[in-house]
């Protein structure tokens, strides 16, 4: 089923807020990939570890390839 943006506005499902957790193990995974190397080149899926984040960036990409096409991501580290 197609939407337009005005169906979307006011629904949720395509929408993920980060929770306190899931920014903080952004941060850790950021602060030990690049303890490992300062190229970014150099840093792979195993220097990058989510212990729970995983599962969710999993779901969101499932739905990004086979489902809405996209999702947005609230609350990142800057």
């Amino acid at each position: 089923m197609s939407h337009s943006g005005p169906d979307l506005q006011d629904r949720t499902e395509w929408k993920h807020v980060l929770s306190d957790q899931e920014r903080m193990e952004i941060l850790v995974a950021t602060g030990a990939a690049y303890q490992r190397s300062e190229n970014i080149i150099d840093i792979g899926e195993k220097d990058f570890v989510l212990p729970t984040f995983a599962k969710t960036i999993h779901n969101l990409k499932q739905e990004t390839m086979h489902g809405r096409g996209f999702v947005l991501l609230r609350g990142l580290p800057i």
